[in-house]
C-alpha cells in the first residue's frame, strides 16, 4: 500500500504545484494588482502532458534514489540444512 502511495504522490506533486501557482497568480492579480481582467495561465492538454512527464521522472529519481539506499547483505548460511548419512 506504501508503494501505491508513492506513486500517486510523485504523479500528482506536479498537478498540485501547478494550481498552487495558478491561485498564487491569482491572488496577486486581484489582491495586489486590483486587475480582474490578467488571467492565470490555464491546463491543457500539452501542460498536462508535460506535468505528468515531470511527475514521472520525479518517480523514477525516487526509485533510483531508494534503490542505492539499499545495503547488500551478505549472503550465509542462514539455512542450515541437516544431512543425514543413512549408509
Amino acid at each position: 500500500m506504501r508503494v501505491f502511495y508513492v506513486i500517486l504522490a510523485n504523479l500528482a506533486l506536479p498537478f498540485l504545484l501547478f494550481y498552487l501557482r495558478v491561485a498564487l497568480y491569482k491572488a496577486y492579480y486581484i489582491l495586489v494588482l486590483k486587475n480582474k481582467e490578467k488571467q492565470a495561465p490555464k491546463l491543457d492538454k500539452s501542460m498536462a502532458v508535460k506535468l505528468l512527464i515531470a511527475g514521472v521522472l520525479l518517480l523514477g529519481s525516487i526509485l533510483v534514489y531508494t534503490r542505492l539506499n539499499v545495503q547488500q547483505e551478505p549472503r550465509g548460511d542462514y539455512n542450515q540444512v541437516n544431512q543425514y548419512n543413512f549408509r
